[in-house]
């Protein structure tokens, strides 16, 4: 709790101090099954009156695909980065993923540098390789020692983004892992901007509210 205070409010102080007009750049990253999602606590099914439910069927092991989401405050989003099954993200691996898919999208998208690109504290975020590439690479970026930890509460793709891709993508299974990748696709181009901003907007009243809660976690 004292870290996730501390950090929240050097965090706050760099919001403070940003230049008007910056691009705050968030990412995360989600694993998807070919599954139909299935909520326990929260889904229900109506069914008439002395009818049975029809059972929902899950995979033990289903296929699945992770995916790096990359979205940005004025509405922006990066393709979606698919990552191959069964490679595990390590330093490198990550780097490989920033050199080739993310910065050249933030190239194309922010020639003028005007942004900042979030990162948690992650293992491949904190590798000291890691840190430099970003050093030489990007225009400007929250180290890894600036974001609270365990802190998916000031995360616009964990708090918003993310289950409502998950609602529609997982609203049918999937018969193959290609079909999944399209459908994901597909939902992410569908977020619109304004959903999207309207998420990271609430992004500094967040963090205003770990401060407020010296640290502890938020709804």
């Amino acid at each position: 709790t004292n870290t996730r205070l501390f950090k929240a409010k050097r965090l706050l102080y760099q919001l403070k101090k940003q230049k008007p007009g910056t691009v705050r750049i968030f990412s995360d990253k989600r694993i998807f099954t070919v599954d139909q999602a299935h909520n326990r606590r929260n889904d229900r099914m109506v069914v008439k009156v002395g009818s049975k439910a029809r059972p929902k069927f899950k995979t033990k092991h289903p296929a699945s695909v992770m995916v790096l989401g990359i979205v940005a405050s004025d509405g922006n989003k990066c393709p979606p980065i698919f990552i191959k099954q069964g490679v595990k993200i390590n330093a490198q691996v990550y780097q490989k993923l920033m050199r080739y898919h993310v910065l050249p999208w933030l190239k194309a998208t922010y020639p003028d540098g005007n942004y900042v690109f979030q990162q948690d504290s992650a293992p491949p975020h904190k590798a000291k390789t890691t840190q430099e590439w970003m050093k030489r690479n990007l225009a400007n970026y929250w180290p890894w020692t600036l974001w609270p930890p365990s802190s998916p509460c000031l995360n616009p793709l964990d708090y918003a983004i993310w289950s409502v891709l998950e609602g529609k993508v997982g609203a049918t299974s999937h018969p193959s892992v290609d079909a999944l990748k399209a459908k994901v696709k597909e939902e992410w181009a569908a977020l619109t901007p304004a959903f999207i901003k309207k998420s990271c907007r609430s992004f500094r009243g967040r963090v205003e509210a770990t401060v407020e809660a010296e640290g502890g976690h938020i709804e």
